[in-house]
């Protein structure tokens, strides 16, 4: 996969690497803002260089109203000679009279043009030649006041004219030489200005060109270099597009970029990915499609076959239903008759309970007896026992009572004969309770192995009895399965019927599956084709 380094596009060093990951808009304002600060700067100084030169004409314009006001001084002060001259050569006090009036105006014309000149800035020259042009003219002002007029009201013009050529025209040279020199210095001043000024504007109209050429040099490299900040990415982004759009997914910007074009380069990048692991997996699934389409149509086939198959059971299996109803209504008329007979079992069974239960009560009562009899016999082999023993003593007496009258001789034969019967009764006697030991132990045997069969017959008895109870009780639970099972056998045959004509649906939809397996069959060719026909489209994708 083809990418490149984060800095290899539009990545650099210091303001440069910082202002890559800036956004467009900031990247296009950082150009105006150098053109703009460049052009601030080079207007600023015209502005500041205007400024002087507006100063400098200002100073141009303040000379010519200075040479203006020295011409207005120099012209009031020449009205005042010519009107004094006119007071002079007159003698007539009319024309004296307007000409005094006169001297008046223009003194006061010169000393409102001297007053606006001293506003200026003069300098320690022309103020020099200001201050002795003033005490000329002050000298000259007193004289005309203080001499020359009254001296022309008398008609003493002889005077006047001395007073003139002595004392006046010496001032009046002082007064036009301080006004030439201030001309000449308000003149000399203004053209200083001009050449500085002329100067000043020679420097400042190269400076601002060169300003202004540096500045569109360093406005077009700085666009330049934030062209290429945002064409180079764009161009990287385009190429991979051309890829994709030839097919080649492989292809990466690998830009990493915080502004806008590193992120839709990022974004690029991924959709670019998200599109190949699509195409990988349209291709596996255009290849799991044809593959499924394949079975599908096998299977289509084997369904149609089967499908054929199932109908024609169905038919079978459909008369086979309907015979095993009719088997099934068979049985459930034999279960009827079967539930007849356990139900007559049934009586039976508690018949043969209630007898063994009474055989089992007489079993009980003939145990009783026969035990009491057991209990007899045993007393009377006590009273047995007893009479032995005396038929032993007295045998013993009587042997006793034989010795005794062998002993008396003839007077003891008498007594030796009754002891003889009497020995010969105690041995008889002996002998019939031997007899009747001997029968009532034959009794008590008999007696105890009767006790014995007696209590066989009774726990035969008790079994026979709990036998009747578990008969009667399977007979009763039989039954109930005989009616369950006649219930079962019923509804069995309903079932058998509603099979006939479910298995006559199934033959139906047996026939509609064929049908519809045919269908799948042309389906799975169909999207077997699709699936050809998708991978053919996405073979031609590089991932």
């Amino acid at each position: 996969m083809e990418s490149r380094p984060r800095d290899e596009l539009a990545r650099g060093r210091g303001a440069t690497g910082w202002l890559a990951d800036r956004p467009v808009g900031t990247k296009i304002l950082s150009a105006v803002l150098v053109v703009a600060t460049i052009g601030v700067g080079v207007s600023s100084y015209a502005v500041a260089n205007m400024a002087e030169i507006n100063r400098g004409t200002d100073e141009v314009y303040a000379g010519t109203l200075q040479l203006e006001t020295i011409a207005e001084m120099r012209n009031a002060f020449n009205r005042v000679r010519i009107d004094s001259l006119n007071h002079f050569l007159t003698d007539d006090p009319d024309v004296k009279a307007e000409a005094e009036k006169a001297i008046k105006t223009d003194r006061k014309a010169l000393a409102d043009a001297e007053n606006r000149y001293k506003a200026y800035e003069l300098g320690p020259e022309r103020t020099a030649a200001l201050a002795e042009f003033g005490e000329a003219w002050s000298e000259y002002v007193t004289l005309l006041d203080d001499t020359l007029l009254p001296l022309s009201r008398e008609g003493r013009d002889g005077q006047v004219a001395k007073v003139r050529k002595e004392q006046v025209d010496p001032l009046v040279a002082t007064a036009r030489h301080d006004m030439d020199v201030l001309s000449q210095q308000t003149i000399a001043h203004a053209r200083e200005v001009q050449q500085t000024e002329k100067a000043a504007y020679s420097t400042a109209r190269s400076l601002v060109i060169s300003l202004i050429v540096a500045g569109l040099v360093l406005g077009v490299l700085a666009a330049l270099g934030i062209a290429r900040l945002i064409t180079r990415p764009l161009a990287r982004c385009v190429k991979v597009l051309t890829a994709v759009h030839d097919g080649d997914l492989t292809m990466r910007t690998g830009l990493t970029g915080r502004d806008e074009v590193g992120v839709l380069a990022r974004v690029l990048d991924e959709s670019t990915e998200s599109m190949a692991r699509m195409v990988r997996q349209v291709a596996d699934n255009a290849h799991h499609v044809a593959a499924a389409s394949e079975e599908l149509s096998a299977v289509s086939m084997q369904m149609s076959s089967a499908a054929e198959e199932t109908s024609a059971q169905a038919g079978t299996v459909s008369a086979a239903a309907s015979i095993v109803s009719q088997n099934v209504q068979t049985v459930a008329a034999g279960a009827g008759e079967m539930g007849e007979a356990i139900r007559e079992i049934a009586t039976s069974a508690t018949q043969a309970a209630a007898v063994s239960t009474q055989a089992a009560e007489t079993a009980e009562r003939t145990n009783g007896i026969v035990a009491k009899l057991g209990k007899a016999s045993a007393e009377i082999s006590s009273v047995v026992q007893t009479i032995t023993g005396i038929a032993e003593q007295t045998n013993l007496l009587a042997l006793n009572a034989t010795i005794e009258a062998a002993r008396a001789g003839e007077m003891g034969k008498g007594f030796a004969v009754v002891a003889s019967e009497v020995k010969d009764l105690a041995q008889e006697t002996s002998r019939a309770t031997d007899d009747i030991t001997h029968r009532i132990g034959a009794i008590q045997k008999e007696t105890d192995q009767a006790v014995l069969a007696i209590g066989d017959i009774t726990e035969v008895i008790a079994r026979i009895n709990d036998y009747a109870a578990t008969i009667a009780a399977a007979v009763e639970e039989q039954t109930a399965t005989t009616n369950e099972m006649t219930r079962n056998v019923s509804e069995a045959s309903a079932s058998a019927e509603d099979i006939a004509d479910t298995i006559a649906g199934v033959a139906d939809a047996a026939g509609a599956a064929a049908s519809g397996a045919t269908e799948t069959q042309s389906t799975a060719q169909e999207l077997a084709r699709m699936a050809e026909e998708m991978h053919q489209a996405i073979a031609v994708y590089k991932v």
